[in-house]
């Protein structure tokens, strides 16, 4: 039994010194320099699509820019347009209305009101009790 037994301890580790030659030589040789050469190709596709997303926003940049400066060259073109071909009794003055309007019938500035007027004994439309008759009210009540 005992020469059973250390033949098979021989066996096994004489296995697993062949597999670990093995596998050394299949994963780590031919392998290795595969594996290099993907994390580079990866790490310059990864550098040219940052360097495309920062010309993307740089291009975006100037092209907002160029859209502001046209704004601003439409406003001082209609301003001096207005100047021009409006007569003063139609220009708007400082606070944005026209002086054509009397002063009593310009609309007052009072809020507007989002609830009907009431009786003073009359409940809110919010009441829990609105458009309930006191019937009603009297039937709810155990």
């Amino acid at each position: 039994m005992t020469i059973d037994f250390i033949a098979g301890f021989v066996l096994v580790a004489f296995g697993v010194g062949i597999g670990i030659v093995f596998g050394r030589f299949v994963f780590n040789g031919g392998d290795s320099s595969n594996l290099k050469q993907q994390l580079t190709d990866l790490k310059k596709e990864q550098q040219d699509y940052q360097s495309k997303v920062n010309e993307h926003f740089i291009r975006t940049t100037e092209l907002i820019e160029s859209l502001n400066n046209n704004y601003k060259d439409i406003q001082v073109h209609l301003l001096q347009g207005a100047e021009q071909l409006v007569s003063p009794d139609y220009r708007l003055d400082e606070s944005g209305t026209t002086d054509t309007q009397p002063a009593e019938s310009k609309p007052s500035l009072e809020h507007p009101k989002d609830w009907a007027p009431k009786e003073v004994d009359q409940e809110g439309t919010l009441s829990e009790g609105y458009g309930l008759k006191t019937t009603d009210l009297q039937q709810e009540k155990p």
